[in-house]
């Protein structure tokens, strides 16, 4: 890495000095240092690199003889190689050989032709200023003067200062490999003091004991950020806390909009800063239909999937409620099968809600309008964005109510030539978990189950049920 930057800076150099007409720069430094260092290139000594050096190059070449002058690529032999880059170079086509990052007399890291031409620094010292900082570790880390033991005019040398003001110096930051001009290096919440003489954790790592907490989130949380196992037993990934995420919360922000028919909240009781860990955005479920018992958009709600879940208690408040709050039901849809399935819906008094401890993509519906006397959902046909996925399982659906129901006509339709048929098995027992639900809380209640195919070779996508 050190010769890579001083490539950089010393190529950078190179743009405004020409080598073509310089052998020498004159220092204008108080101080005396070497002044001079090895031109490449100029095999004739006459000041120039032109073509009669590459005349000269390339009897070299063929005379086979090493000589470090003139191994331009720093690989230990004269050869082509060495031949192309000064022609190169008298072409323009380049302007730097490798050769001067190798000419680095006090091994500093810091090629002398750069401390010559470009810092003024003594190339003979790795010290210039005897701050005890090296050249190289005040041009890189702490951006101090190499020539300048008091950058800042303070009192304090450069390796005593503390630009950051966390209560390390920049010396003491260069041993850690910390950023002496960031009070918190891995951004984690802690500053580097405090992980270095307060909690024992890497100031340069965000999770020092790799449990899927960062050290900040676990002080917070009253956790140990040097230990998987704060308490001696159990993992701070499952160690779970409750959290109310109210409905104006920022994490709320693309769901709960002003023209939105609901307002949204949760509950939930998880591992980890619920805040960062938890993931709330607008499903993959939409209604295409005109149907008006599909209440707003579907929302998706994920979390870490590193860190426990004990249980969520996720909220709908309808802005405008149509008779009763319990005209209202939440569904979930399972985009392995395409399926949108009622859960075991809760009521406040103006809301409803489901509590589960498997978060997925839930939705709205109103089961029955203020005019009806019975639960009456008219399903409509509704699209998926073929590239969503979901990790919910099927079956671990919850789909009993906790009342009766009323007289209930369902029918279930499978498209038995698409997709699903990969997943047959899975959809077999989403209905009959349904059916089973159905049958046990409704005592007048008709089934139906379709199967339906259609033909490509038939025109206008005519479809098929049997």
């Amino acid at each position: 890495m050190r010769k890579i930057i001083s490539s950089i800076i010393a190529g950078t150099t190179l743009i405004s000095l020409s080598l073509n007409n310089l052998s020498t720069i004159p220092k204008v430094n108080a101080v005396s240092y070497r002044n001079t260092y090895k031109i490449y290139g100029d095999l004739n000594s006459d000041k120039r690199i032109d073509i009669y050096d590459v005349v000269s190059m390339r009897k070299e070449v063929v005379k086979g003889t090493y000589n470090k002058s003139l191994d331009f690529n720093c690989d230990n032999a004269v050869d082509s190689a060495d031949l192309t880059l000064l022609n190169d170079y008298v072409l323009g086509k380049n302007s730097f050989f490798d050769a001067y990052l190798c000419d680095d007399a006090d091994e500093d890291s810091v090629c002398d032709m750069l401390e010559i031409a470009f810092l003024q620094s003594d190339p003979d010292s790795e010290d210039t200023d005897g701050d005890t900082l090296t050249d190289f570790e005040e041009i890189v880390y702490s951006n101090t003067s190499p020539t300048n033991k008091n950058t800042r005019g303070l009192a304090a040398t450069d390796a005593g200062d503390d630009p950051d003001e966390d209560g390390l110096t920049n010396k003491e930051e260069i041993s850690a490999k910390t950023n002496p001009l960031s009070d918190d290096s891995d951004m984690d919440g802690i500053s580097d003091y405090d992980e270095l003489k307060k909690y024992n954790t890497d100031p340069n790592n965000e999770d020092t004991d790799n449990d899927g907490i960062i050290d900040g989130d676990e002080i917070k949380l009253g956790l140990r950020p040097d230990s998987d196992k704060s308490d001696g037993t159990t993992s701070d990934y499952q160690r779970t806390f409750e959290n109310k995420i109210s409905a104006s919360n920022e994490l709320f922000s693309y769901v709960n909009t002003e023209d939105a028919p609901y307002e949204v909240s949760v509950d939930i009781k998880a591992a980890g800063n619920i805040e960062k860990a938890l993931s709330i955005r607008i499903g993959s479920f939409s209604n295409t239909s005109e149907d008006d018992h599909f209440i707003g958009k579907s929302i998706m709600f994920s979390y870490d999937e590193k860190l426990t879940v004990d249980t969520a208690k996720i909220y709908f408040k309808p802005k405008s409620i149509d008779g009763s709050i319990e005209n209202y039901m939440i569904f979930e849809f399972f985009p392995e099968t395409n399926y949108l399935l009622p859960v075991e819906t809760k009521y406040t008094s103006d809301s409803v809600y489901v509590e589960t401890n498997e978060l997925g993509t839930f939705t709205l519906v109103k089961i029955k309008d203020s005019s009806q006397s019975s639960n009456s959902i008219k399903m409509a046909p509704y699209n998926v964005l073929a590239d969503e996925k979901s990790e919910i399982s099927v079956g671990k659906n919850d789909v009993v109510y906790n009342y009766k129901l009323g007289s209930l006509e369902v029918a279930f339709f499978v498209d038995i030539s698409g997709t699903l048929t990969d997943n047959l098995e899975e959809t077999k027992k989403s209905i009959h978990d349904c059916c089973q639900a159905i049958f046990e809380h409704s005592d007048d209640s008709y089934i139906e189950i379709y199967g339906y195919y259609s033909s490509p070779n038939l025109s206008n996508n005519k479809i098929y049920i049997c």
